[in-house]
This record gives structure tokens, sequence and C-alpha cells, in this order.
């Protein structure tokens, strides 16, 4: 996160923090284990409630 200086009350993410939740999101919905779990652990929802 950064803090921008004309507006410190609002915070917000950096462009590449954006780009790779964009590109989690992707993958994930291409199914793409094994590029997630490279990156991270992996939660799937194996039930609704």
């Amino acid at each position: 996160m950064v803090i921008p200086p004309d507006d410190p009350s609002e915070p917000c993410y950096e462009a590449e923090t954006v780009e790779f939740l964009k590109e989690v999101a992707e993958r994930a919905e291409q199914g793409d284990m094994n590029w997630l779990l490279q990156h991270g652990q992996v939660y799937e929802q194996v039930a609704q409630s």
C-alpha cells in the first residue's frame, strides 16, 4: 500500500500489486493451479452453504 502525498487519507495499492491481483484472478478462472501454487497458498471452496 502507498499513501499518496496529495491525499494521505486514502491509501491505495501500487500499480504492480493491482496487475498481480488481476493476473491471480485470471489464472484462478482458468484453473491454473500450478501457477497459483507457485505464488502462494490456494484455497478452494468445496461446498456452498
